[in-house]
């Protein structure tokens, strides 16, 4: 999972500057560095920082943290150092070299950069493309999956 990032060093989609995106790069590095259940502590801060409406980005990745046992102290001094402008800089790389042109947010892309949803993806048919792609869900062994 990338953030959307033109240009790290502009503004960035619904905020001035990139900090909802620096924190969370920077909570993410941090989730991958555990290398247990890093998707799941990802989509858990992402959720949670998604929640947060009226705090800073700091603010809110420090609430974030304490819910998802992600060491807060790591995020903040990998946000307020080369760290996260290097993880920033990164996720525009990876998000301009994928989406080129005007996109919707979220995209969801699955395997070899397969664009599966353009446009208002629901949760059915996104739960379907993963299940076909291989995904061990619970939810692939329901009927809800067959494709």
């Amino acid at each position: 999972m990338v953030p959307a990032v033109r240009d790290p060093s502009s503004n960035c989609v619904e905020e001035r500057g990139c900090d909802w995106e620096k924190v969370t790069v920077c909570a993410f590095d941090q989730a991958a560095a555990m290398h247990s259940n890093t998707t799941a502590l990802q989509v858990a801060f992402l959720v949670c920082m998604d929640e947060k409406i009226g705090v800073t980005a700091i603010g809110a990745a420090k609430q974030c943290a304490a819910s998802t046992a992600l060491d807060f102290d790591q995020i903040n001094t990998c946000f307020g150092g080369t760290r996260g402008d290097d993880l920033l800089e990164a996720a525009s790389k990876v998000w301009n070299t994928a989406f080129p042109k005007r996109t919707t947010i979220p995209h969801t892309l699955l395997m070899n950069d397969e664009g599966v949803l353009d446009v208002s993806p629901s949760l059915d048919a996104l739960t379907k493309a993963l299940c076909r792609h291989g995904s061990t869900s619970p939810a692939c062994a329901s009927r809800a999956c067959e494709v």
